[in-house]
């Protein structure tokens, strides 16, 4: 899979000297020899030329005054549970299935199945005009990533050292696939029970739970979520605005899905020595040249590698994306090739690109 930016990222630090020194078991482990500066210059790869969109949250690598300090837990008094109730509390399955009983998840899920199947269809505005979040917030990042029929954009606002987040997961495929991204958000909660609780009080889309600072909702093929961190900023209005983008977009049959070209790759089968490089080129339907479609590619065995990757120049009329692979080890794989439409965030079917590398190392 392609790399993504380092933040969003929790750390401690204790003072030596009068200096704040860096205790992290990620990326590391970081055990105290490090000011911030030098923990920021040692977890951090600032030579990224593959990935110039990727920066997480700050759009360019962090710097020591965009760290700043949160109040975690002070002290631990005792720590008490009955026997196997933690075992109990930490297993995932354990813990979804309790969600699934206490939220009514599964009578959620048998009424809808019956439903006519509509679809959001929908160019997904930039938070910033949202009347609720105001014009002194600004947009740090944005993101759009994508996967099998699936679609992923993320942006992160800030005001001061206030946070704000939303994700819009859009399924391409069936309402299933939304279904499981919201539980795959509940169940990542590091927390022995999963904080997430069923609205009941004027609940949004088909299914809406809550947490604090947090709001988690399904609308037929789409799965929010808006949090905010260090921030007293009223969710509601904003998730109400996102929810009538959505309402107001609804279709029973997706018309602006992004596809490949009746070629859609040169070549289709790729056979190559080993430590060799070899250039693949991936031709998508034609598209508006001012935005591009995003191609997304995943390589199932790791005996390739993408070293360099070239989006489609405006004056190209067809749009083409190229692909450089080199050759790591003997054997053969598969790399899924997706794109994916940047404003609406519906995804293609997948390409499949057959790879064999050869054991003979080219002289």
């Amino acid at each position: 899979p392609k790399r993504w930016g380092f933040g969003s990222h929790a750390f401690c630090t204790w003072e030596v000297n009068k200096k704040e020194h860096v205790l992290d078991a990620c990326a590391g482990p970081h055990i105290g020899h490090e000011t911030v500066s030098e923990y920021l210059d040692a977890v951090i790869d600032r030579y990224a030329p593959l990935y110039p969109d990727k920066r997480e949250s700050l759009g360019r690598p962090a710097e020591p005054k965009d760290v700043y300090k949160c109040t975690g837990i002070t002290d631990v008094h005792s720590i008490t549970c009955r026997a196997g109730l933690c075992n109990e509390l930490l297993d995932k399955d354990k813990r979804v299935a309790r969600f699934k009983q206490e939220t009514r998840f599964d009578d959620f899920t048998a009424i809808n199945s019956n439903a006519p199947l509509k679809y959001v269809e929908c160019d997904w505005a930039n938070p910033i005009l949202c009347p609720a979040i105001g014009a002194s917030w600004t947009i740090n990042h944005q993101h759009v990533r994508g996967g099998c029929r699936f679609a992923i954009k993320e942006w992160s606002l800030s005001q001061d050292q206030e946070r704000l987040k939303i994700h819009i997961f859009v399924s391409t495929q069936d309402l299933e696939t939304a279904r499981n991204q919201l539980l795959s958000i509940i169940s990542s909660s590091p927390l022995p029970t999963i904080p997430f609780k069923r609205k009941e009080t004027g609940p949004l889309g088909d299914f809406h739970v809550t947490a604090h600072q947090k709001e988690l909702w399904l609308y037929h093929n789409v799965c929010f979520l808006v949090e905010s961190y260090l921030s007293h900023i009223n969710l509601e209005p904003i998730c109400q605005w996102l929810q009538q983008q959505a309402a107001t977009h609804l279709t029973g049959t997706l018309t602006g899905l992004p596809a490949f070209a009746d070629q859609e790759t040169d070549p289709l089968y790729i056979i190559m020595k080993n430590r060799q490089t070899q250039k693949l080129t991936v031709f998508p339907q034609s598209v508006d040249p001012k935005e591009p479609l995003l191609l997304e590619y995943f390589i199932e065995n790791s005996i390739v590698q993408i070293s360099a990757e070239t989006a489609p120049a405006p004056e190209d009329p067809t749009q083409a994306y190229s692909l450089t692979l080199k050759a790591l080890s003997p054997g053969l794989t598969d790399i899924n090739l997706f794109l994916v439409n940047r404003r609406n965030l519906l995804c293609s079917q997948g390409v499949r690109v057959y790879c064999e590398v050869d054991d003979n190392t080219p002289s």
